[in-house]
């Protein structure tokens, strides 16, 4: 009688499974289109999983331990191993039936602990469309590369004017940017050599030395008034620059004065024309010209001004350097040489922001 009973069990679980194509587990009711369903509840939710089978793979090229590549295999590897592009981490892997794939991507994903054997040309943090990559940090934004690869710094967009930089640092803070590398001193600024290495150093006063006319121009006291080309000149690229002049005022004979309230004034500027002489409008100073005294009895002064000039343009502008005097009861003759007959004369200029 147990034996009958026994042989009845048995063909009624043939006869359950042989009616119905699913298995359900642990209940058995499993959806239609599924072979296996693992529910644990009649409304399809559970609080349980799927165990996969624990495996220790070798590489990803490498079937071990099992006998061969099958499609369609899952498993669960908890061994690290192998190198470069066929490493494999902890985690879920599949089989296509040539080789073992992380369900987290068809490369090695990036750990927290770092990385070994990589590949530069094909490991890589980013993205692989136009969307910018940003880093965050405590859950604020710090940097991005944007899609056209510019790095931006404190800003999500690239500001007026950026178009064409690579890095942007945005910040209102004082200090927001720091370079050291054991050469910063106090006061001193990032110089590049020609390769574009920077330096700090102290910052050389880069300043153009005139070529001045050695005979320089003869003033006479008449006509007062009257400019004259000194046969001096500079040339300017565009841009702003700062003009120094030094020049020696002396009386080509004597007695220095005749007359003890004679009074010399000299005016020297710069002129766009060696011809037509008059200030240029280029200087930005808001007075144009220099001027010094020679006092009575004395043969000799000194002229030391500065000027500033912008050359507006897009090429070099030569200017000239002109002179003139103006005085009271002068008598005998003017200005011996002026610009650049002396030894004390010269005239440097620096370009400026």
């Amino acid at each position: 009688m147990k034996k009958n009973i026994g042989f009845i069990i048995i063909m009624a679980l043939i006869t359950v499974v042989t009616v119905k194509a699913q298995v359900g587990m642990p209940l058995n009711s499993p959806i239609k289109d599924a072979i296996l369903d693992l529910n644990y509840s009649t409304t399809g939710t559970t609080n349980k999983g799927l165990l996969l089978p624990k495996v220790s793979l070798l590489a990803t090229d490498n079937p071990s331990p099992l006998k061969a590549h099958t499609a369609g295999i899952y498993v669960y590897n908890t061994n690290p191993a192998g190198s470069g592009a066929t490493q494999v981490v902890k985690g879920t892997y599949y089989n296509d039936g040539s080789r073992w794939y992380s369900v987290n991507g068809s490369t090695i994903p990036w750990t927290t602990g770092g990385n070994a054997g990589t590949n530069a040309t094909s490991n890589f943090v980013g993205t692989t469309d136009a969307v910018d990559f940003v880093t965050v940090t405590n859950g604020i934004e710090r940097n991005r590369v944007t899609a056209a690869g510019k790095l931006l710094v404190g800003t999500t967009t690239v500001p007026t004017g950026g178009t064409n930089a690579k890095v942007i640092l945005n910040s209102s803070a004082t200090g927001a940017l720091q370079l050291q590398d054991g050469t910063q001193q106090l006061s001193y600024g990032l110089i590049s050599d020609a390769n574009g290495v920077g330096q700090w150093q102290m910052q050389a006063i880069n300043k153009n030395i005139a070529t001045l006319s050695t005979a320089g121009v003869n003033v006479p006291i008449t006509p007062l008034d009257k400019w004259y080309y000194t046969n001096t000149s500079i040339t300017l690229a565009p841009g702003k620059w700062l003009i120094n002049v030094n020049m020696l005022l002396s009386r080509a004979s004597a007695p220095v004065f005749n007359n003890s309230n004679e009074f010399l004034w000299a005016n020297a500027t710069f002129s766009n024309s060696s011809t037509t002489l008059t200030p240029t409008t280029d200087i930005l100073t808001t007075g144009n010209l220099m001027g010094a005294p020679l006092y009575p009895s004395a043969k000799n002064g000194m002229m030391t001004g500065n000027l500033i000039i912008r050359n507006s343009g897009t090429v070099n502008k030569t200017y000239y350097f002109i002179v003139k005097i103006n005085g009271r009861n002068l008598s005998g003759t003017g200005l011996s040489k002026f610009g650049g007959g002396w030894p004390e004369d010269y005239i440097w200029y620096q370009k400026i922001p």
